[in-house]
């Protein structure tokens, strides 16, 4: 939850739209974690039961079935609306656990725990970039 007394400048957050997963969405996700967790267990009380080749054929689908509907998942994310990969990556200190834009929102600034360093950033607002 946001604070009231946050300013409200800088990148402009994801629309309220954009930020709950619709019901597809979700049970996508879900059942392929389900399944996904499914062929490691299912796995392990196979293989006493069936032949090591039927055992392994099983997972084999499990896994195929699992990696299909978490590439279908990507694709529902890959209508524009979400990026599946960042924007753009740059090299900071270890441990950056923020970023925050000043008030003109050109300047982006970004602290790290693990080398107790401020990293400095223009902005561009246009495109989203840093440099």
């Amino acid at each position: 939850m946001i604070d009231e007394n946050t300013p409200n400048w800088g990148i402009e957050p994801v629309p309220d739209r954009l930020r709950v997963l619709g019901l597809l969405d979700t049970m996508l996700l879900w059942g392929n974690l389900s399944i996904s967790l499914l062929v490691i267990v299912l796995g392990a009380f196979l293989v006493p039961a069936l032949s090591l080749k039927t055992a392994l054929l099983a997972i084999l689908v499990g896994a195929v079935a699992g990696n299909l509907l978490l590439g279908l998942a990507g694709l529902i994310g890959s209508d524009g609306r979400v990026s599946a990969e960042p924007l753009q990556v740059i090299p900071t200190g270890r441990n950056a656990h923020a970023i925050r834009t000043d008030e003109s929102n050109r300047f982006v600034y970004v602290p790290t725990l693990g080398t107790d360093q401020v990293f400095q950033f223009l902005f561009d607002d246009k495109s989203g970039r840093l440099s």
